[in-house]
């Protein structure tokens, strides 16, 4: 199984030489089969080994009650081929899992259009196929399905949501919170100020990824100035947000070494080409302005507001009721921080007053000491550095932040109402039940959504042999368990973890109903993170892999989670 794993995973292992790690096992004493190994063993090793996990998920979901099907695509680099990679969301020991089913083949269905894929999904749940449900269990217990917004997957007519719902009206079809509110974002902070901080971004990330020159003297200047040096990350990307959250703050962290590092650069004539010379000349000169810094900082601190909720939507175990409670405390963030323009303390918590500018352009900060970053931070030294901006008018800098903060805030709550509207849908409101934290005193609280979620997925509750009226029953009896076996109302997660594991036999109708919303995703973020895998499967020295075999190493290495000791 650990060889398995090391040829699946290992980026700089070609499967060819499977062999040699046979031939390590047995120098080692472990008695093996004799047989001559080749090329192919690796493989077969593989495909064994993802038969046995894929009859195992099998078995996992036809035990269940309930489940949601999520599903994305992507072009194979070298081919350019489509592929749709599908997962399973489940529950399973009271919290939610993912089964990663299938890397389709689209070539093999017809193409990359709905009806392909929709044919695709069903292929998997067929007869004699991996996952093999009856055709009425798969009709029933399919809850909810996940996808992005493309028109190929939410078309109104022929998307694939659109047809997996046309047998299934109680079906909820979600497009991807994550998706969502990366586009939301994308589109609100549109406007010329941020375009330019987002290409002095590029500029200076493409400068330093062409020239390890340049990159070094960057870093040198870090070492000289005593603050520790942070790389710039790529910021493009599904994650937007926190893509380039997380590379702002690390330019802004390590602002004064640029500075420093460009004006050498500039005053060495004899180094680098005209053209190099200009562009750093072009950069230097936004790195001493004050005002230009000002709008990466008024950037930043927008990111910062909307980083928690993204944030939220990338966990495992988002439930879809929680998207709408996310984007509406977001909302009344941004609100707190209009109402703020032009107050006393506007600039208390943003990254304008990550360094104090001084009457004739000196500017002062506190940097991480070099070396102390992975430090916990009561353990960090810091450093205070000084450096020169070019003149400016601080009150118009200001100014302008609060010009900029009074145009964006109000398009970007625009657009979150706008691209969430339809979480404000009903149904989602009545999965509330299942979270004390939306408890109330009302001795009839729960009742009636209940009763609506009874009667909106009636088909699948009645397949798993649901009882409404026992269920109403169970809840009184239920709220009354919680406050006596808890000194405090737990977390949903928790809560459900244990009474889904422990309780099933005392509350059977109420657990199944909790089965089946802890069961529909509202992010397809799991299904980005497994495409990640596929990234490291997929290396440069296996670009000829077939597709059979990146399907399965997929599934072996992406199914690992699943499995306890015992069971592995």
């Amino acid at each position: 199984m650990k060889c398995a794993y090391e040829m699946a995973m290992e980026p700089t292992m070609p499967h060819r030489h499977f062999n040699v790690l046979i031939k390590c096992v047995k120098a080692n004493g472990v008695r093996l089969i004799e047989r001559t190994e080749n090329g192919r063993t690796g493989r077969e090793f593989i495909h064994c080994i993802a038969e046995a996990v894929q009859e195992k998920c099998a078995v996992i979901l036809a035990s269940t009650d309930f489940f949601s099907i999520l599903s994305d695509g992507s072009q194979a680099r070298k081919t350019k081929s489509e592929k749709e990679l599908v997962l399973i969301r489940t529950e399973r020991n009271g919290i939610p899992v993912y089964i990663v089913a299938s890397l389709l083949k689209m070539e093999k269905f017809g193409g990359g259009s709905a009806d392909a894929i929709v044919k695709g999904i069903n292929s998997l749940f067929e007869e004699t196929a991996q996952y093999e449900l009856p055709t009425e269990a798969y009709r029933g217990k399919l809850v909810s399905c996940t996808a992005d917004g493309a028109s190929v997957n939410t078309g109104k007519y022929r998307g694939v949501l659109t047809q997996l719902k046309r047998d299934r009206p109680w079906l909820l079809t979600i497009h991807c919170a994550n998706h969502r509110i990366e586009l939301a974002v994308k589109s609100s902070l549109n406007i010329a100020e941020f375009e330019a901080v987002e290409e002095f971004y590029r500029t200076n990330y493409q400068l330093l990824k062409n020239s390890g020159k340049i990159k070094a003297q960057v870093a040198e200047c870090a070492r000289n100035l005593g603050i520790h040096y942070y790389q710039l990350p790529k910021i493009h990307g599904t994650r937007f947000v926190n893509h380039r959250r997380r590379g702002f703050k690390n330019l802004l962290e390590t602002w004064p070494a640029y500075t420093l590092a460009y004006e050498n650069a500039v005053a060495d004539t004899q180094g680098g080409t005209a053209n190099t010379r200009a562009k750093i000349s072009g950069l230097l000169k936004k790195f001493k302005s004050y005002s230009f810094m000002c709008s990466v900082d008024v950037y930043l601190d927008l990111l910062e507001q909307l980083a928690p909720t993204s944030m939220v939507f990338e966990a495992d175990t988002l439930m879809p009721y929680e998207v709408s409670s996310a984007v509406t405390r977001t909302i009344l963030q941004l609100r707190e921080k209009e109402d703020e323009i032009g107050k006393e303390g506007e600039f208390l918590d943003s990254y304008a007053a990550r360094y104090h500018i001084t009457e004739d352009g000196v500017a002062k900060g506190q940097f991480v000491k070099a070396g102390h970053k992975k430090k916990k931070k009561q353990n960090r030294e810091y450093v205070t550095v000084e450096f020169q901006m070019n003149g400016f008018d601080r009150d118009q800098c200001l100014e302008k932040v609060r010009n900029i903060k009074k145009k964006v805030i109000p398009v970007v709550i625009a657009t979150l109402k706008d691209r969430f509207a339809s979480y404000d849908d009903e149904i989602f409101s009545k999965m509330q039940w299942i979270d004390p934290a939306f408890w109330t005193s009302d001795k009839e609280f729960g009742i009636e959504d209940i009763l609506s979620l009874a009667s909106h997925f009636e088909e699948p509750l009645s397949l798993a042999s649901f009882d409404t009226s026992r269920a109403l029953k169970e809840w009184k009896s239920f709220k009354i368990f919680v406050r006596s076996h808890y000194s405090k109302l737990p977390e949903a997660k928790t809560l459900w973890q244990s009474v889904l594991c422990n309780r099933r036999q005392e509350f059977p109708n109420l657990c199944k109903l909790a089965s089946l919303i802890v069961s529909i995703s509202g992010s397809n973020s799991s299904i980005e993170r497994t495409f990640s895998v596929v990234t490291n499967i997929l290396s440069d020295k296996r670009l000829s892999m077939h597709h059979n075999t990146i399907n399965e190493a997929l599934v072996v290495y992406g199914n690992d989670s699943l499995w306890s000791t015992e069971e592995r």
